[in-house]
C-alpha cells in the first residue's frame, strides 16, 4: 500500500533528523481530496526550520524526502502534492500539538476535527509534540509557505 510506505518514509526521515539534533514538532499528511486520498500535502513544523528562509526550508525538505526515498521517480513521491512549512509558534501548530500527542513511530488518523477554528476533514498525524522551552521562539509566525509541485 503506497500510503503505508509513504508514512514509513516520513517516519524514517523524522528519525534521521532527530539523530542529527533536529527534532520536529509536527509532521502531518492531509489528503488533497479526502475521498480519493491519493495525493497529500505534507506539513512540517520544527524549531530548526523556523529560522530558515521559507523557500530554502521547502527545498531542504524536498531534497531530504528524495534522499530518503532514493529517487523522485518512486510512486510515493508522486503522492506528495505540496510541502508546507509552518512556524512552530503558529496558533494552528500550538493548538494541534496541545490537542494531540503522537510520538515515535506512531500515527493518528483524524477526521472532522477543528484546530484553531480550522476544519480538518481528514489527516494523518505522524508526529505532534509541544515545543520544549529551550526551542520556543518569541517572534510572531510568518504565514505558511507551500510548494504546489514538489519537484526538484
Amino acid at each position: 500500500m503506497v500510503k503505508k510506505t509513504l508514512v514509513n518514509y516520513l517516519h524514517n526521515l523524522v528519525d534521521k533528523f532527530e539523530k542529527e539534533g533536529k527534532p520536529f514538532n509536527l509532521v502531518m499528511l492531509i489528503p488533497v481530496d479526502a475521498v480519493l486520498s491519493n495525493k497529500f500535502t505534507v506539513i512540517f513544523s520544527a524549531p530548526w526550520l523556523d529560522s530558515k528562509n521559507p523557500r530554502d526550508a521547502i527545498d531542504l525538505m524536498i531534497e531530504a524526502i528524495i534522499e530518503q526515498m532514493g529517487s523522485p521517480n518512486v510512486p510515493e513521491f508522486s503522492q506528495l502534492s505540496r510541502i508546507t512549512i509552518i512556524h512552530t509558534s503558529d496558533p494552528f501548530v500550538t493548538d494541534l500539538n496541545a490537542e494531540f500527542c503522537v510520538t515515535g513511530s506512531g500515527l493518528m488518523n483524524i477526521s472532522n476535527s477543528y484546530v484553531n477554528s480550522t476544519h480538518i476533514e481528514s489527516a494523518i498525524i505522524l508526529l505532534s509534540q509541544r515545543t520544549s522551552p529551550l526551542t520556543t521562539t518569541l517572534s510572531s509566525p510568518p504565514p505558511p509557505v507551500e510548494n504546489v509541485h514538489p519537484s526538484v
